[in-house]
């Protein structure tokens, strides 16, 4: 399951040109990017959190549940704007019951 979120991550991330227009594009192409994933489950519910660095010192932040992978959060300056963004989905994922790691 963990290698079948990646690759859909690195999907959706790659098609940055078919991101609707309430979102904002990716500000990188993620050649060489790296993408750390945070899995989560209460029972049969599942859910991910993956956070991509992207070019030159950006991130992207992806919330997985129910099949759909959603941008979160972004950042074409920053990485502590992701990292404190999946700290605290974490944690609220956790106050309602979910185990992650």
């Amino acid at each position: 399951m963990r290698t079948k979120c990646i690759a859909i991550l690195v999907s959706i991330a790659s098609l940055t040109g078919c991101a609707s227009g309430s979102r904002r594009p990716a500000s990188a192409d993620g050649a060489g990017s790296t993408i750390q994933i945070i899995s989560c489950e209460l029972k049969k519910d599942q859910r991910e959190i993956g956070l991509k660095a992207v070019k030159p010192k950006g991130c992207e932040l992806w919330y997985s549940k129910a099949g759909t992978n959603d941008k979160v959060a972004w950042s074409s300056h920053f990485m502590r704007h992701c990292e404190t963004t999946r700290d605290r989905m974490r944690a609220k994922l956790e106050s309602a019951g979910f185990k992650c790691r």
